[in-house]
């Protein structure tokens, strides 16, 4: 089983932002997501410092997962515009709208085809949401 230990932040990056902190595995084809959302204050005192503010089954998780991985740096820091659209007569319509790309790995910024495009996605989701609607 491979995995990732991600953090996650949308909008404007403030100490009591909320934020995701989980891991991204892939077992047998199958991706599997679990995420704990914390401030981005008690995400940084944990990850650093090993303090905890709560114990959840998630961040039990990411202990088994840091524990077994001792040597734990970021690699890769995106930034990107993110448009998601839900469906009017079908909410498990999902499309996204990915731009304005900015990707650093390991500290040197990504530039090229690769990252310069937009990325367009359609998806369907399991279970209706509320969203903007699209005509």
């Amino acid at each position: 089983m491979t995995g990732e230990l991600r953090l996650i932040r949308y909008g404007v990056h403030r100490n009591d932002s909320l934020i995701f902190l989980g891991l991204k595995r892939k077992h047998d084809s199958v991706v599997y997501k679990r995420r704990q959302l914390m401030k981005t204050c008690d995400s940084e005192s944990y990850l650093y410092l090993g303090k905890k503010v709560e114990d959840t089954q998630v961040l039990q998780e990411i202990d088994l997962f840091r524990s077994r991985y001792k040597t734990i740096k970021s690699k890769m820091y995106i930034l990107y515009s993110k448009d998601i659209f839900f469906g009017i007569e079908d909410s498990n319509i999902r499309i996204t709208f990915v731009q304005l790309v900015i990707m650093f790995v390991n500290g040197n910024l990504v530039t090229g085809d690769s990252v310069d495009c937009a990325f367009f996605h359609v998806g369907f989701r399991s279970s209706p949401r509320s969203s903007m609607e699209i005509n």
